[in-house]
């Protein structure tokens, strides 16, 4: 009898000491109860479905290698959400550097793709999840894109205080010889971050090392405009982000520094990468530095010479020229105030020496215009978006040599028809950021009646109109003390012309 006691014992051990570890695992398990709703309406999804996968990473000399996902990743956990939008979902309990991605998808909606996550962060990413509708009305997609770069704000101040640098070129024709480039396939990221990688790369990030170059363009465009773009739009934010992406690679530079990137990527956004995988843009063969912004202020683009590349505390306005940085139509509408770009509308031209931008620095391609362009009545395709904001370019993988389309001569918006110049131009604010006082500096007096106000980032006057008297001398000053920490436009205007300059209030 003893000797099947201690055989009975000796089996409860060994069982004991197999199971230990998964017992271990299961207590460090979570559970949490994720909702999922219509990004268009915040209704309830019913019947979606989650897969979280585990992301394989490897060793490529000392640098750590994020493999791109696969249909062959190990399901960690697969769920279905009920006829109340809800799921109960087991978090894994793993090491704190492994990796995880999450699929989230519906009958009728985008899917969306968390690209790239650790275990201690999916109840956060999860608490809510919004999908966009696969079909929507138009005004439902207006105000989702517009909804998109308002929650942006905080990502536009940081850009418009961070100093960006680029290289000169020679103004002279684009003799290309060739517009093929090899594209690589993985790409260096550093301190890679949910937001904006800033110049210097000092973010503190979830990933540094290699990773799919169409995986991370797919996060940039996610980040940058957001599932409820145009399609079309969102190609063209693919090529102008590839090409800035590729041109600091070549130069031996991480590829994120000085974009936004996002780990929560709609389907939409995933198949923009993909379908421009193997296109950049080219000048005198070599990939452009090819900058964008959120929205111009104006119905012009800026000419890249005219200050827009100093960060905004400086209120440096010298610049270096760019021969495929021109000033350009910002909108695909011919009368801005046809569109819903707030505050575009209520500014009449684009200034020469100043940024004059309310959402990022204002040259390269316009986001919101790109959309605007892509959408009808205007229905351009993702080149001719291209086309219309980058001068004499050339597309990889597209383009053949001397078939790049003929492009409008650049415009300068401070010449009035008769090429005079127009009477609000030289002016110079400061300081950028400001916090009590804005100063205003003029080049020469103001023979006329001058007035100023100040609107929010979608066009609600915070400060009404003030004159500035009968005949303003060289300076003037606005006292901005009861403005909340944001991005502002200062107009000024005259009887016959309007100026208008980004500000940003800093506390």
């Amino acid at each position: 009898m003893c000797k099947a006691y201690a055989k009975k014992v000796s089996l409860a051990f060994f069982f004991a000491a197999i199971l230990h570890p998964f017992c271990a695992l299961a207590q460090n398990q979570k559970t949490i109860q994720p909702v999922i709703r219509s990004m268009a309406d915040s209704t309830i999804i019913a019947d979606a479905h989650i897969c979280i996968y585990s992301r394989a990473t490897y060793q490529i000399n000392n640098d750590l290698y994020l493999a791109p996902a696969s249909a062959s990743d190990p399901v960690v956990y697969k769920s279905n959400f009920n006829s109340e939008g809800k799921a109960l979902i087991a978090l894994p309990g793993h090491r704190s550097d492994e990796l995880f991605r999450i699929k989230v998808y519906a009958d009728n909606f985008d899917t969306l793709h968390i690209t790239m996550i650790n275990a201690s962060d999916i109840e956060e990413a999860l608490y809510k999840v919004f999908l966009n509708p696969k079909v929507m009305p138009n005004d439902i997609s207006e105000m989702l894109v517009d909804r998109q770069q308002e929650m942006n704000l905080p990502l536009t101040i940081e850009k418009s205080i961070d100093e960006y640098i680029f290289d000169t070129y020679d103004f002279s024709k684009n003799e290309l010889t060739s517009c093929d480039i090899e594209i690589p396939e993985k790409v260096y990221v550093k301190n890679l971050y949910n937001g904006y990688n800033n110049t210097s790369c000092s973010n503190t990030g979830i990933f540094t090392g290699y990773i799919d170059f169409t995986e991370y363009i797919a996060g940039v465009i996610s980040r940058e405009m957001g599932g409820s773009f145009h399609p079309e739009a969102l190609k063209a934010q693919a090529v102008a982000a590839r090409s800035y992406s590729l041109a600091r690679v070549q130069k031996g530079l991480p590829a994120n520094c000085g974009q936004a990137y996002g780990t929560s990527v709609p389907q939409v956004c995933l198949d923009a990468s993909q379908l421009t995988s193997q296109h950049v843009m080219l000048y005198q063969n070599t990939v452009i530095n090819a900058s964008y912004s959120a929205r111009c202020s104006g119905i012009y683009t800026q000419n890249a010479q005219e200050g827009v590349w100093n960060p905004a505390s400086t209120c440096n306005t010298s610049g270096n020229a760019v021969p495929y940085l021109v000033s350009r139509p910002c909108s695909g509408h011919k009368d801005c105030s046809q569109t819903s770009e707030k505050p575009c509308c209520e500014v009449s031209i684009s200034t020469s020496g100043q940024t004059g931008f309310i959402y990022g620095h204002g040259v390269g391609m316009c986001q919101r215009g790109a959309h605007d362009f892509a959408s009808a009545p205007n229905n351009k395709k993702w080149d001719e978006i291209l086309y219309q904001y980058y001068s004499h370019i050339c597309i990889s993988a597209h383009d053949s040599i001397g078939e790049t389309p003929e492009e409008p001569a650049p415009t300068d918006p401070c010449l009035n028809p008769d090429n005079t110049r127009k009477v609000l131009c030289n002016i110079k604010v400061s300081p950028i950021p400001a916090t009590n006082i804005i100063n205003i500096s003029f080049e020469n007096p103001l023979q006329a009646q001058a007035w100023a106000y100040i609107t929010d980032f979608i066009g609600h006057k915070q400060i009404y109109d003030i004159s500035l008297g009968n005949k303003v001398e060289t300076e003037a000053s606005i006292n901005v003390s009861h403005l909340k920490y944001g991005i502002y436009l200062l107009v000024l205007f005259t009887e016959e012309a309007k100026y208008s300059r980004k500000i940003v209030i800093m506390k």
